[in-house]
């Protein structure tokens, strides 16, 4: 009897879309015909019908036509990314740090890229070279976004603490004189400042700095002096601001003297003088008769009262006294 045999030739199969999928994203159905061809999947070796995205990677897949049909094995690989935005973070930062950031340096953990940065629901152009000094200090909220039409939503909110500089105030060059050194307000010196920081006098005096408001200098002999306040670098650099203080010795003329003295001798009024400070000069306002340099000749004159004054000089601000 007479028989036919007809060989066909192997197809190659062309791989059906099974992928891209996300972690915990649906479950993939595998189909049961690869271009009409009924067959069978396996998974390393394991047979399967459905596939369940649970961990991130490649997976190769193999498909088997069935007995009596002619096509070479079919390998797959399905794609299972995956879809994270990463933990909520704070960050804490000075105000004075680098001028720009990269939002994405600040999210943790196998973060699946691509998603849109947005801060006070505005979309950041420029995620990966942010401007700081577009914040104010205080707390500031990021949100990063992810948005897939087969993975879902997530989001991470990175919130930055935003330190304003450390602020010890203004530097000065301040003179008094040692007459007026009571009641001094260092605020007016340094302006606005950060409280907490730390006090240092050179050379070293008991002088109270409790209240700015209202320091007393009074203790201080004539002399120069720094009043140095530092704020310790916490986040932010430490700051300092130097007061410097100059303080004149003032001459005092001293009180009013009225002496009784007998007419017809020489008088150094200096010896008058109540003041430890002599170098000062005899005035005679009055024109009296008799006076060359602080010595008062008397003779010839009658009896009665006579006035002169005694002036001081003294180097500015200090003020003349008599």
């Amino acid at each position: 009897l007479p028989a036919t045999i007809e060989v066909l030739p192997m197809e190659t199969l062309t791989s059906p879309v099974l992928g891209p999928t996300c972690i915990n994203g649906a479950p993939i159905i595998l189909p049961a015909t690869v271009n009409l061809f009924p067959g069978s999947w396996t998974y390393n070796g394991t047979p399967i019908t459905v596939f369940n995205p649970v961990n991130a990677g490649d997976f190769v897949l193999n498909f088997t036509v069935a007995n009596g049909y002619c096509a070479f094995p079919l390998s797959d690989t399905i794609s299972v990314n995956p879809f994270n935005a990463g933990p909520d973070s704070l960050q804490s930062i000075c105000q004075t740090s680098a001028s720009t950031i990269n939002l994405d340096n600040y999210l943790f953990g196998s973060v699946t890229p691509g998603g849109t940065w947005e801060f006070n629901n505005q979309v950041i152009a420029n995620p990966t070279n942010y401007d700081l000094s577009l914040l104010q200090a205080g707390v500031n909220v990021f949100s990063y976004l992810l948005n897939d039409a087969i993975c879902g939503k997530d989001t991470a909110k990175v919130t930055f603490a935003i330190s304003a500089k450390n602020n010890a105030g203004l530097d000065s060059n301040i003179s008094f004189c040692s007459n007026n050194t009571d009641n001094i307000n260092f605020n007016t010196f340094l302006g606005t400042i950060d409280t907490g920081g730390i006090w240092t006098i050179t050379p070293d005096s008991m002088i109270d700095l409790s209240d700015l408001n209202d320091v007393s200098l009074s203790a201080l002999p004539p002399g120069a002096y720094n009043f140095i306040y530092i704020i310790a670098e916490d986040l932010c650099t430490a700051d300092t601001a130097q007061t410097s203080i100059d303080i004149f010795p003032f001459n005092s003329a001293g009180i009013d003297n009225i002496s009784t003295l007998c007419l017809g001798t020489d008088i150094d009024l200096i010896n008058l003088v109540n003041s430890t400070y002599l170098a000062g000069t005899i005035l005679n306002p009055a024109g009296i008769p008799g006076l060359a340099g602080s010595v008062w000749t008397t003779a010839g004159l009658s009896p009665g009262p006579y006035s002169f004054q005694y002036a001081t000089t003294s180097q500015n601000p200090c003020p003349r006294d008599t």
